[in-house]
């Protein structure tokens, strides 16, 4: 049985910046890290949709914005969470008079359609353009697991001024499970390389993958931005390069780079958390990239 502990994750990340070190906006804001799931760890449920006054933390910006619902039927959405028999958590949400509208993103409100942000711990870590989402392992401990619904602008749908979202609490606990079989197939995966006389030294050279993604934002537009597919493993490079002062945030694995006017910054990383994770100014809220890592 392979095991795997969360200090041995992070150290993976290497995070290196041309001007300024990685910092977060809000100290006193809990980060969505990454450590081993068990099958086992148990869900508690509290409201299907509850509404809660809108959040004034860091990390919510101009998408903690609240847009009334004016429009009939007003939506709603369910949240369901359930441990992934290998790692992590399978995230179900629903939502009820919200049409998903991915190529709407970063546009003009329409009513009825947008998409949801997925938060842990108060800390925005993903966008959703579907009901489906596998949330990498957490931390060992509780987590409270929070879905919203958005607009177009990424403003949180509001009634009577509470916004629309369903909260869940898991309990993660330690250490990181792999089935017996995905050992053998490794195991057999080994005697197949070394009867083609393939060694290891060739299965290091396949993980030295790397990849760059250069962005430019001048006068609130972004480009060399847009969604962005990642090989699993792949050392990226994240390099950013604005006309104003701000903070860039790769979130899911929660690393930042501070921005100085006109003065690239770079974040660079082993892409090792396989999803869809978004780029954004975490200052202004501005969504610069989605990064696709399967």
């Amino acid at each position: 049985m392979k095991h795997r502990s969360f200090l041995a994750r992070l150290g993976a990340f290497a995070v290196g910046i041309a001007l300024f070190g990685a910092a977060c906006s809000s100290s006193t804001e809990p980060a969505a890290v990454e450590a081993g799931a068990d099958p086992t760890a148990t869900v508690t449920t509290t409201d299907d949709t509850t509404a809660d006054p809108v959040a004034t933390d860091g990390h919510q910006h101009q998408h903690g914005e609240m847009l009334e619902v004016t429009w009939s039927p007003v939506p709603t959405v369910t949240l369901d969470v359930s441990a992934d028999p290998i790692s992590g958590w399978n995230i179900h949400a629903v939502p009820t008079g919200h049409r998903f509208a991915p190529e709407h993103a970063s546009t003009e409100p329409i009513d009825g359609e947008g998409h949801m942000h997925l938060y842990v711990d108060g800390v925005k870590v993903a966008r959703l353009y579907g009901e489906w989402f596998h949330l990498p392992a957490l931390e060992p401990g509780d987590h409270e697991l929070r879905v919203e619904l958005s607009a177009n602008n990424h403003s949180v749908l509001a009634v009577d001024g509470t916004m629309i979202d369903a909260t869940t609490t898991v309990t993660e606990t330690a250490g990181e499970l792999v089935p017996m079989d995905d050992v053998n197939d490794m195991d057999d995966m080994d005697d197949m390389d070394d009867m083609d006389g393939t060694d290891d030294m060739g299965d290091v050279g396949d993980m030295s993958a790397t990849q760059e993604i250069v962005i430019t934002v001048a006068g609130g537009s972004v480009t060399g931005g847009g969604r962005q597919d990642v090989d699993l493993g792949t050392e990226l490079t994240v390099r950013v390069v604005s006309d104003t002062a701000d903070e860039v945030h790769v979130h899911g694995y929660d690393l930042f780079a501070e921005l100085v006017p006109d003065m690239a910054s770079e974040i660079v990383f082993v892409a090792e958390l396989p999803g869809v994770w978004e780029i954004e100014l975490e200052n202004s809220g501005l969504a610069l990239a989605e990064i696709v890592v399967s």
